[in-house]
């Protein structure tokens, strides 16, 4: 049975006291009785006994030796001791080793002593807010203990990861640099020409080559981002010279579709950031862009600044994103469809690199899409380095 108000045990040989502190007390704590040790003991074990009161000349044994037990056996209570001069020295050596609250001097005031036994309710209430405080903290110590612990190892398999991709990386993107250039000779005719079933042979050749430099890569710019290796080395620039630069590597794939790709970056848009990611960013939405994009189809590059951040805009006529593919496009291996429904070739990693890579500039990158009339995508980063701020 559950006793909501708070609990006050007396402890004394006489009946009388123990039936006046009784009266005096009932109506503002749930009161109980012992006349001896062995018996108050016996009621704490069944019993939620906030303050005990106790006093110091009893048959069997002092108050201070039983408080002393009741500290060891039930140490969240708080501890009140009745006393005459005679005892005093002793009573304030037990207060001094903690063993008591406080000491009610005899004969008692009853309005002294409602003052004491309230003011050890509320030292029982603060002991136990306390506890709770500290218990709470304790827990949340070991949670963020565990966390640090999980995160520390998963820095370290990714750290192995990275460390295993790039070796991995170069040695695969050793031996398909030359090949990539064995195949620009072939075509090129310095070796003597080749007949059109040759140069499509080739022409293949490279592209399935090109394809798994491009998945190298973006693996490994994944790693390393996610891996923690990754920094920034911010430098500023124009964004219509890098957008020029990226354009210039896409415009091929673009003419062989016959897409008009309209660039609108004023020259006077400068940005103090990572020039290298930054265009590995426009690049790999450039690319998608056109790779979704159907021939006679268009695509729209627009730069601009806005309240201190960067706006890049690419807006496509392409095929356009699923709704139910929109918030996944931007984790690791997830490829679209075209409109016969067989899958893209691609890596599945370009738009996850992009959203690790602008993330890591302190943006956001954020797409708005309807099947069949396109996708834009928009890239927000900060145009400038905060003043003071430190170097990456």
């Amino acid at each position: 049975m559950s006793h909501p108000r708070p609990c006050l045990l007396v402890v004394d040989d006489e009946q009388e006291i123990l039936d006046s502190i009784h009266d005096l007390f009932r109506l503002d704590y749930r009161v109980l009785r012992a006349r001896t040790g062995e018996a108050a003991e016996r009621l704490m074990e069944t019993n939620n006994v906030h303050v005990v009161m106790v006093d110091q000349r009893m048959p069997e044994m002092r108050g201070t030796e039983l408080l002393a037990r009741i500290k060891q056996r039930f140490p969240h209570a708080t501890r009140l001791i009745f006393t005459g001069y005679a005892d005093l020295q002793a009573v304030i050596a037990a207060i001094n080793e903690g063993n008591v609250y406080r000491y009610i001097a005899k004969p008692w005031d009853p309005a002294e002593l409602r003052v004491t036994v309230a003011q050890a309710f509320e030292q029982y209430e603060l002991a136990a807010e306390r506890r709770r405080l500290l218990d709470d903290l304790q827990a949340k110590n070991e949670a963020l203990q565990t966390a640090i612990h999980e995160r520390e190892a998963a820095l370290r398999q990714a750290q192995s990861r990275a460390e295993l991709m790039a070796g991995l990386a170069h040695d695969l993107r050793n031996p398909l640099t030359i090949f990539m250039g064995y195949a620009v000779t072939l075509l090129s005719g310095t070796l003597g020409s080749l007949n059109e079933r040759q140069s499509d042979a080739v022409e293949r050749m490279q592209s399935s080559a090109r394809y798994m430099l491009n998945l190298i890569r973006d693996t490994l710019d994944l790693v390393k981002v996610e891996s923690g290796r990754d920094s920034l080395y911010p430098t500023e620039f124009a964004v219509a010279d890098v957008v020029r630069e990226v354009y210039n590597v896409v415009r091929e794939g673009a003419a062989r579709k016959h897409l008009r790709v309209n660039l609108d970056v004023p020259d006077q848009v400068r940005v103090e950031a990572d020039r290298i990611k930054v265009a590995r960013i426009l690049y790999n939405l450039l690319t998608n862009a056109i790779k979704f994009t159907p021939e006679d189809g268009q695509v729209d590059v627009q730069a601009c600044i806005q309240n201190g951040m960067l706006a890049l805009t690419i807006a496509d006529t392409g095929i356009g994103i699923p709704p139910e593919m929109q918030t996944r496009i931007f984790q690791e291996f997830v490829t679209l469809e075209d409109g016969s429904g067989s899958r893209q070739i691609g890596t599945g990693l370009g738009l996850a690199v992009c959203k690790r890579l602008v993330e890591l500039h302190g943006g956001a990158i954020a797409l708005g899409s309807q099947p069949g009339k396109g996708s834009t995508f928009r890239v927000l980063i900060p145009a400038h380095r905060p003043a003071g701020g430190p170097e990456e």
